[in-house]
């Protein structure tokens, strides 16, 4: 089951975050990217929790990717054909694994094509770069962003996406010490997009 917290409702922007594997509506990237978002001006704001299936095994979780995009594919289907959403102000964040939530959700959503979707150092483990059609990719929105900061482990090393930058180039992040998983500089991505 996927639950979503909307924490604005102020119909000027509409963004929707996404966690990775092992997240939920209150980790990263969420109170960050909230924060960061709602300083800037009103913004509708949804928090997709689908820590039920990311607490799951790596693969069990990778394998729940479409369900999760389904869900929120069909919401933003119904809030266009209900209450006249524009999806030229549809923006979707995911970090991880959530980046590829976000591009598949992209791929299906029916009612017409997302603005924007930025993936946060999307996860590459058990994805495959030449093959876009499971993966966060360019034709997933009219522009979409990559911000990779862990290509050596936990990210792709190619380019994802209309533009994608390597900060550090995409290696190992200042301030992340001895990072021998790569987690540090995997969730640094979601730091430096806040702070955009």
């Amino acid at each position: 089951m996927v639950i979503y917290e909307i924490c604005s409702i102020v119909p000027t922007y509409f963004r929707i975050i996404i966690h990775g594997w092992t997240g939920s509506y209150l980790t990263k990237p969420n109170n960050e990217l909230r924060r960061a978002y709602l300083a800037q001006e009103d913004h509708n704001i949804i928090s997709v929790d689908w820590s039920t299936y990311a607490v799951l095994s790596y693969i069990s979780s990778r394998a729940k990717v479409p369900i999760v995009s389904e869900d929120i594919a069909n919401l933003l289907d119904f809030l266009h054909e209900q209450f006249n959403l524009s999806f030229d102000k549809v923006v979707v964040v995911g970090h991880s694994l959530g980046a590829h939530v976000a591009g598949y959700c992209g791929k299906i959503v029916k009612r017409g094509k997302i603005a924007g979707i930025v993936g946060l150092d999307p996860a590459s483990p058990l994805y495959s770069y030449n093959d876009a059609s499971t993966r966060l990719c360019t034709n997933d929105a009219k522009f979409v962003l990559s911000i990779q900061t862990n290509r050596s482990l936990k990210g792709f090393q190619q380019p994802i996406g209309s533009a994608a930058f390597y900060p550090n180039w995409g290696l190992k992040q200042p301030g992340c010490g001895v990072d021998l998983t790569g987690t540090c500089s995997h969730g640094r991505s979601i730091t430096l997009y806040a702070k955009v």
